[in-house]
């Protein structure tokens, strides 16, 4: 991975990415354990976690259009200002009111304001990877920023136990805050070649565009079934995360919330070691032999995950047991993780031309992510209506179809066949 930081513009992109991300997971956990105990309703915590999720989604795809038309250097530190901006505002208005009338139509607007950015970074910074560093150097570059963000999940959500404590939830906005000003700073020294692929900038070449990278991704046999089984994927596993996790460390376990914060450092640390390995012995298996490995283990691991849960809830297994034994499997699902995402996301790089590449990345990202909003919405209400043993199964259910149709679809498993690793 030397060479690949000779890379200046890399370097900028990877120390930008690494301050906001580690910013960013900070807020994610302490704007999720805020609401919960702000609320106490699992079903407002699901309301909001799904709110900016929805926008997110919808946004994608319109807004990838533009990043195929305007410098996507530029796009990135313009995102990262705005949202610096607007989180720093918010922590203010937190700090000086607590009212439910003001604090959450505050957390309401902030969360719009960072959706429709990430939506509009997202394609950019996918785009730019294979503008900025050369073909075969793709995949390290793919695993390095799998380290990025396994990086920021075990320094920020770590930090996050503490600086909640400490500080509140005020700090942690304006640690989020200044991150991203970092991050734009970092940015805007990346130099970048831009050619638009297009000089008719009217609405209707517009929906032009849009409609170009749509029958780009549905005109491709198997990619529509593909991202049909990351949709179900994220939709099983999204919210052990973002609702359950959180549910049974606080309300249910009435556990301070370094221990949540724990599992996520676990967690991290597994998706480092993935991503070293996935980036240095994975060069050398198939992206359908990675993803088959990774991701049979990963729904087996899952269901060890569930079972744990199960066990503690109902006061069959001590505290201390389900500790260690969930640090461990959260270790070990992140391994599996690395290695579903991080090939795949290399092939389809290489495959679609650069000419749709922010579009295509876009509508990917809106594939993929999809119905986690949905799902998220859907955990906090079911919380509240049903035990969270028959919670869990449900989603177990789900969580088998994403491995059934990997197994059943010929047009899945030719277009992974057809994904080839970087020459080496």
């Amino acid at each position: 991975m030397r060479a690949l930081f000779k890379t200046r513009n890399y370097r900028l992109l990877f120390a930008g990415n690494l301050v906001s991300q580690i910013g960013s997971a900070l807020y994610n956990f302490g704007i999720s354990w805020f609401i919960l105990s702000f609320t106490g309703s699992t079903l407002q915590a699901g309301i909001y976690l799904g709110f900016a999720g929805i926008f997110q989604i919808l946004l994608v795809p319109f807004l990838s259009v533009y990043a195929d038309r305007w410098h996507k250097g530029k796009i990135l530190v313009i995102t990262d200002v705005i949202r610096g901006v607007v989180i720093l505002a918010a922590g203010a208005i937190l700090w000086q009111y607590q009212s439910p009338e003001i604090v959450l139509p505050t957390l309401y607007i902030t969360a719009f304001v960072i959706a429709v950015n990430h939506a509009l970074f997202t394609p950019a910074v996918s785009a730019i990877i294979p503008e900025i560093v050369p073909d075969t150097l793709l995949q390290q570059a793919y695993s390095v920023n799998s380290f990025i963000n396994s990086i920021q999940q075990l320094v920020g959500v770590l930090l996050a136990g503490v600086l909640y404590s400490l500080l509140g939830i005020v700090g942690i906005f304006v640690v989020n805050g200044v991150s991203f000003i970092l991050s734009a700073i970092s940015e805007l020294w990346i130099r970048l070649d831009h050619t638009s692929h297009t000089s008719d900038k009217s609405v209707a070449q517009y929906f032009r565009d849009l409609s170009g990278g749509i029958r780009y991704v549905t005109d491709k046999d198997g990619l529509v079934g593909m991202f049909m089984l990351i949709i179900l994927l994220n939709f099983a596993v999204a919210p052990i995360f973002s609702n359950i996790h959180p549910y049974v460390f606080n309300l249910v376990l009435n556990k301070p919330p370094i221990h949540l914060s724990l599992v996520s450092v676990a967690f991290s640390i597994g998706a480092i070691l993935g991503g070293l390995l996935v980036g240095t012995i994975g060069l050398k298996a198939s992206i359908k032999r990675s993803m088959r490995m990774g991701l049979i283990s990963f729904y087996a691991l899952l269901m060890v995950h569930h079972a744990l849960i199960v066990l503690v809830v109902l006061d069959r297994i001590e505290y201390a047991v389900f500790l260690m034994s969930i640090l461990a499997i959260a270790f070990v699902i992140a391994i599996a993780n690395m290695w579903i995402n991080i090939p795949f996301n290399t092939g389809l790089t290489r495959a679609v031309d650069a000419a749709y590449r922010g579009r295509v990345m876009g509508l990917i990202s809106t594939l993929a992510q999809g119905l986690i909003p949905v799902a998220i919405f859907m955990t906090g209400l079911l919380l509240e209506l049903l035990t969270l043993p028959v919670v869990l199964l449900i989603f177990a259910g789900i969580g088998l179809l994403p491995v059934l149709l990997f197994v059943r679809s010929k047009s899945v498993n030719q277009l992974l066949e057809s994904l080839k690793n970087a020459p080496v």
